[in-house]
């Protein structure tokens, strides 16, 4: 039978404590310096993808209008489907309030107002109303012009379209400026004089009047050889009266 010398345990314990530590030593300050590379390599990216970012903004102008929209493609291929139950009524519609329009892009149906005129966009469009893209809905109305009443028409006054004026009983509207005498083809009649009505039945017999003063009294009575009769009166007045036409016809 062979005795074993046994090793001491102590040493070899150790000597693998020392290599394990140093192992450890390194691997950390190698993992260090990794790390360490590795944080400048994110932040020289995050300054790269700034300064990216501001050159692209820099070199990038206002969006460009948009492109022809492209051709209806063809129908596919297969039998049309039943028609579906008919829905529940959706709420009542409203009309969008129209905005004032603005420099960009505005899309189909979108409703603007612009130059005194309200328009709906046909298509997407970055053009300004008037145009093709739009459709009008509402043009600007014109100012409105009021008769203006000028009492009775005077030769000598100036005259506009649609003043109105009375001549002879009647009213007449002015068609144009510097109508002329009225009536005329400058005026269009509105109210035309009517006719004289029925004569009323006769009214009662009014109360006796006061007396009234005296007259003159007659104070020479003329007539000389051409038969020219002469009254004067009292308050100096002369009545004339020529009666050669009657003595003509008795002779």
């Amino acid at each position: 039978m062979t005795n074993t010398v046994a090793l001491p345990r102590d040493p070899l314990a150790a000597e693998l404590g020392s290599v394990v530590g140093t192992l450890e030593r390194e691997l950390r300050l190698q993992m260090s310096a990794m790390l360490a590379e590795a944080r400048q390599e994110i932040e020289a990216l995050r300054a790269w993808r700034a300064e990216a970012a501001l050159q692209v903004a820099a070199l990038s102008g206002p969006p460009g209008p948009p492109g022809e929209r492209g051709e209806r493609g063809e129908p596919g291929e297969g039998a049309a489907g039943p028609p579906g139950e008919q829905g529940i009524p959706g709420p009542p519609g409203r009309l969008t309030t129209p905005a004032p329009w603005q420099r960009g892009v505005h899309y189909d149906g979108a409703l603007v107002t612009h130059a005194g005129a309200t328009w709906c966009a046909a298509r997407d469009t970055a053009e300004a109303p008037p145009h093709e893209d739009w459709l009008c809905l509402a043009e600007r109305g014109a100012d409105g012009h009021t008769p203006a009443f000028r009492g009775a028409w005077k030769p000598a006054s100036a005259y506009e379209a649609l003043d109105v004026v009375m001549c002879d009983g009647s009213s007449f509207v002015a068609l144009h400026d510097a109508p002329g005498a009225c009536p005329g083809d400058g005026w269009q009649i509105m109210a035309r004089r009517g006719k004289a009505g029925q004569p009323g039945p006769a009214g009662p017999q009014g109360e006796r009047g006061w007396p009234g003063q005296p007259g003159p009294s007659p104070q020479s009575l003329d007539v000389d050889s051409e038969g020219l009769l002469t009254l004067r009166l009292g308050d100096g007045s002369v009545l004339a009266c020529d009666l050669y036409p009657v003595l003509a016809k008795l002779r």
